[in-house]
């Protein structure tokens, strides 16, 4: 589903849409101190994220300056923080590492989701731009 931005009057995903909401949710919990709503909100914000594999890194990036002032607030808050912060720090390094891990495991798919990569030295294949200072360690 997608949901019309009237501001900007592009098409944006419905996800996307409820995940920027509950981004402005975030900074009325800390002005209120309304912790009753600070662990809902942030499941919520997961599982949304986790559906909408769009986010751009902008909006993760405001995602992480919202949530980052619970990690003070004393247990279990700071705990479930600390969970979501490690997600969106994630989904900004590999965006999309998580939507990717839940097909798989939802799939049942033969690559197990966090299995080390293997690599023979002998089927190992490095491009290397000759023309960079530091591609005399590479070249043979």
């Amino acid at each position: 589903p997608v949901a019309a931005d009237e501001e900007e009057g592009t098409a944006v995903p419905l996800a996307d849409r409820c995940v920027l909401n509950i981004l402005e949710l975030f900074s009325k919990v800390q002005r209120d101190r309304t912790e009753e709503r600070l662990l809902p909100l942030l499941t919520m914000f997961t599982q949304l994220a986790l559906m909408s594999p769009a986010l751009s890194v902008g909006d993760l990036y405001e995602a992480y300056r919202s949530i980052q002032p619970f990690y003070l607030w004393p247990q279990p808050y700071c705990e479930v923080v600390k969970d979501a912060l490690d997600f969106v720090h994630f989904e900004m390094r590999c965006p999309g590492v998580h939507f990717r891990r839940h097909i798989v495991a939802e799939h049942n798919l033969p690559l197990p989701v966090d299995a080390p990569i293997k690599i023979d030295n002998e089927s190992l294949h490095i491009i290397v731009d000759s023309s960079s200072p530091r591609a005399e360690h590479f070249i043979r």
